[in-house]
């Protein structure tokens, strides 16, 4: 009996063994290095170099650019098993692709927490230049060849993933333009540079999106020959960042060219306050119809060849009256549209097509203001009201113009109105 009950204790205290042993060796996964001819990468497990690693370990990604490009970023891609990872390619779904975390303080290194999967670890190798649009500022149908624009990753935003997209945060630093052979340093080249809003890579798995300017950017050398006189800004989901003196170079104060509908956001950018204050931030438009509503956060100029009405309703009929002189007159006695009105504008050329160019004009708003988003009812009767922040309106409270006409906003389209437009109130109309 006493035999026997050993042979049951040897038996049990093997099974606790065994049982010890699987849960103090937890499932490793394995780690792949993606190619990448523009760096290398190392990864280390408490300073250790691995090919696989558990769950929950912190991973560190050493990478090493090669001469002439920075790194953007690390990423991974999960697979259930590395055999899987070679037959579906790039076919994965949006979650299963993540960003690496940056260690503060500490030169192209990066951590994370190794997932229930296989992971192929990738470094974004960016180069430090990107090629950017030129034209003589005197002559937009010349370009001004070979510019580029020197890049770093943002240091106020981390890359996302979207779309199973690795969207990169970069600032422009500086911009490279080789000197003119037409152009002498006494009587220098005035150059107008455009700013791309995105970069993606040639297989699409990256997008390179410009968010801030840093300080300087468009300073050129003291004896090149040539010089930045104008910026234009991209359409972007928010504006770029500009750092205080990015559009002034020594004494110089740049154009600031924004699109139409971000207008007053860059005219009331703090940095901008004094490219605002000598009218140096303006937008161009091209209408595709005679008649366009038009509002802005910001009193604007009215451009030679634009008339401005405003829409009122009497008699069960809307009628369009022009806006008189008076009622045009800004606070720096130029004509234009006061801030936060909607108005209905008219190409005189009976077509539209044509490029005009809208000057952001200061009056009672100063730049590092909050835009404010209410009807400021300036015009008496007019039941066109502004559209100074993009958003959806109620079908049947609203009118919206199309091809010179007004019509219901379709209840069937999720339709959102865009920035810088005016949409007709019945609320007003009663």
């Amino acid at each position: 009996m006493i035999t026997n009950m050993k042979k049951i204790l040897s038996v049990l205290a093997l099974g606790l063994v065994a049982l010890t042993a699987s849960a103090v060796i937890p499932t490793k996964y394995a780690l792949t290095k993606a190619a990448n001819a523009n760096g290398t990468m190392t990864l280390k497990v408490d300073d250790a170099e691995v090919t696989e690693a558990a769950e929950g370990t912190t991973v560190t990604v050493i990478v090493a650019p090669a001469n002439g490009y920075l790194t953007t970023a690390v990423s991974g891609r999960l697979y259930t098993d590395w055999g899987s990872a070679k037959t579906r390619g790039t076919n994965l779904g949006v979650d299963e692709i993540f960003v690496a975390t940056k260690v503060t303080g500490v030169t192209n290194t990066y951590t994370f927490k190794m997932p229930a999967s296989a992971v192929e670890v990738s470094a974004t190798f960016t180069s430090t230049t990107m090629d950017v649009d030129t034209k003589e500022t005197e002559n937009e149908n010349k370009n001004v060849d070979d510019v580029t624009a020197t890049i770093s990753p943002s240091t106020d935003e981390e890359p996302t993933v979207e779309n199973g997209v690795l969207v990169i945060p970069v600032t422009v630093t500086g911009v490279n333009i080789p000197d003119q052979a037409d152009a002498t340093t006494t009587d220098k080249k005035n150059v107008t540079v455009y700013i791309s809003g995105e970069i993606v890579s040639a297989d699409g798995k990256t997008k390179m999106v410009v968010t801030s300017i840093a300080a300087n950017a468009f300073k050129g050398s003291d004896d090149s020959d040539t010089r930045v006189t104008t910026v234009v800004l991209p359409e972007t989901a928010k504006p770029i960042e500009i750092a205080d003196g990015a559009m002034k170079v020594d004494d110089l104060l740049l154009n600031v060219v924004t699109p139409l509908s971000m207008l007053d956001d860059y005219a009331l950018m703090t940095s901008l306050k004094e490219n605002y204050e000598a009218t140096k931030v303006t937008a161009t438009a091209t209408p595709k119809n005679k008649y366009w509503t038009f509002s802005s956060g910001v009193d604007c100029t009215l451009p030679e060849g634009i008339d401005a009405f405003i829409a009122i309703y009497t008699g069960g009929v809307i009628r369009i009256v022009p806006l008189s002189e008076d009622d045009m007159k800004l606070a720096d006695n130029r004509r234009g549209i006061k801030a936060n009105n909607g108005v209905l504008l008219a190409c005189t050329n009976n077509k539209g097509g044509d490029a005009y160019t809208f000057t952001a004009s200061p009056g009672n708003q100063l730049s590092g203001a909050t835009i404010a988003t209410t009807d400021a009812n300036s015009f008496a009767g007019n039941c066109l009201v502004p559209v100074i922040e993009g958003m959806h309106f109620d079908s049947e409270s609203y009118l919206i113009l199309k091809n010179n006409e007004f019509f219901h906003i379709d209840p069937n389209i999720n339709t959102k109105v865009p920035a810088c437009k005016a949409v007709f109130s019945m609320a007003k109309a009663k």
